[in-house]
């Protein structure tokens, strides 16, 4: 299968993409202080917040040194002074060589990750732009960057256990088949492509599996991204990939402060040819001409990874199963599956069993049972997700046992929703609910996923 009809090619040429990012970015700027104050537009009113992140400034600093324009510079220059007078030099204090999170906190230091990922950009602006710096800030950069090394050094060694993107940011751990996700996938490549460096043929393999070209996202396991509005905050992943593919983020997030991450793409471009099916023991991963499809074939992915993502340009449908249900068996084809499952509920009307499907409360996205809408479906009826251009149908059915279960369709908010406002929600709920009978049932559910004309 070759793709076809991909987005619209734009911003294949770094400086275009890097100075179209500062002038998004500069709307976040305030005149006052001439740092970023992105709370502002996580309030959605315009607001401006007196919050200034230290991470997404440090960026902002690099994107603009990243212009080699001589005003930009010169900017980025005074802001780099004062983003490193905040790092905490204390030597009898254990966070020694870290950052806070937002400058207001000083000294007290609330994410003990923040110097872990200073360390990209620093090494970035040290690596590419120290000749542009005076004497004094440029060696006040490099003592900078040995304490956050030696700070970073001490939190793998003396932390039992961190997060895991912390050990691929460090360049300690590398993606495999069953450790994919954005999240591991954007640290790992943050640290292969610091100041411009070639990145791995193992990471270029990975990343051929999950980048869908047409979608321009990413489509495989553990989609474990936050949700703006009901809309997937973009990644790293997501800008290096939109970038290198000449493709553009979704209309939705292109005003957001998660662009400010273009400042660690490289310029170097690197060629790769994504994969239009993959499998491996654990899961499969299927892509049509709209649509993305990740699939489990063994219970024990059920447990590792979200099961079921079903990506199309306009949404992310996430497909969950408790911890009351699993999988038995899976049979699988290039747009459509069947599973066999195993429910056990723990009472006699628990909640939620069998599945818990989140899908975005949009304009562009309807659910129907029968072809009609409604709120409630039972066995056998099919159910479809109906999107601009793809769609997701499928329908449940019991196998044996005495369990009675109810499906319910409801207004809500994704587990990863950011914006927390009363009354607001930005995403529907599909689940099963178990009525009555004891003991363990077995379900059947089929589902499929097709292009629309």
């Amino acid at each position: 299968m070759v793709f076809q009809d991909p987005m619209p090619k734009r911003l294949t040429d770094f400086k275009q993409l890097i100075d179209e990012t500062c002038t998004i970015l500069r709307k976040l700027q305030s005149p006052e202080t001439g740092f970023l104050h992105p709370a502002s537009l996580v309030q959605g009113r315009g607001q401006q917040s007196p919050a200034i992140p230290f991470y997404e400034n440090l960026l902002f600093c690099l994107a603009l040194f990243r212009t080699k324009e001589s005003d930009n510079i010169s900017e980025a220059r005074n802001l780099l002074i004062k983003l490193l007078s905040y790092q905490n030099l204390n030597p009898d204090s254990s966070s020694r060589g870290n950052f806070p999170c937002y400058l207001h906190e000083f000294p007290f230091l609330s994410d003990p990750y923040c110097a872990i990922k200073a360390l990209a950009p620093l090494n970035w602006i040290v690596s590419k732009f120290f000749s542009s710096l005076p004497d004094f800030l440029g060696g006040k950069l490099k003592e900078a960057i040995a304490a956050a090394t030696a700070y970073a050094d001490r939190v793998v060694e003396q932390k039992e256990q961190v997060p895991p993107w912390v050990l691929f940011r460090l360049g300690r751990k590398q993606p495999t088949m069953t450790n994919l996700s954005p999240i591991n996938l954007s640290h790992s490549l943050i640290y292969s492509c610091q100041a411009d460096q070639e990145i791995p043929d193992s990471l270029k393999d990975l990343l051929e599996i999950t980048w869908h070209p047409s979608l321009g996202c990413y489509v495989g396991p553990s989609y474990d991204v936050e949700f703006f509005e009901g809309s997937p905050r973009p990644t790293y992943y997501d800008c290096f990939l939109n970038y290198l593919s000449g493709t553009q983020l979704r209309e939705l997030q292109r005003n957001s402060i998660d662009l400010v991450k273009n400042a660690l793409i490289p310029v170097s471009m690197t060629t790769f040819e994504p994969k239009t099916e993959f499998s491996c023991p654990k899961w499969k991963i299927f892509k049509g001409k709209n649509w993305g499809l990740t699939v489990p074939i063994d219970p024990d992915s059920m447990k590792s990874c979200q099961p079921i993502c079903f990506m199309t340009a306009n949404d992310v449908i996430e497909w969950y199963f408790p911890s009351n249900t699993t999988l038995i068996a899976a049979d699988c084809t290039s747009s459509s599956a069947k599973l066999e499952l195993e429910v056990e509920p723990k009472d006699e009307q628990e909640e939620v069993c069998g599945f818990d499907i989140f899908v975005a409360n949009a304009k562009e996205t309807s659910i129907t049972v029968k072809g009609q809408k409604a709120t409630i479906f039972n066995e056998k009826d099919p159910i479809c997700i109906h999107q601009e251009k793809a769609s997701f149908s499928f329908s449940f059915q019991k196998l044996t046992g005495e369990g009675v279960f109810f499906g319910h369709i409801e207004y809500t908010n994704r587990p990863q929703e950011t914006v927390k406002e009363k009354y607001a929600t930005y995403a529907k709920h599909l689940f099963l609910r178990h009525v009555k009978g004891a003991g363990k049932t077995r379900l059947s559910i089929s589902f499929e996923a097709k292009d629309v004309a």
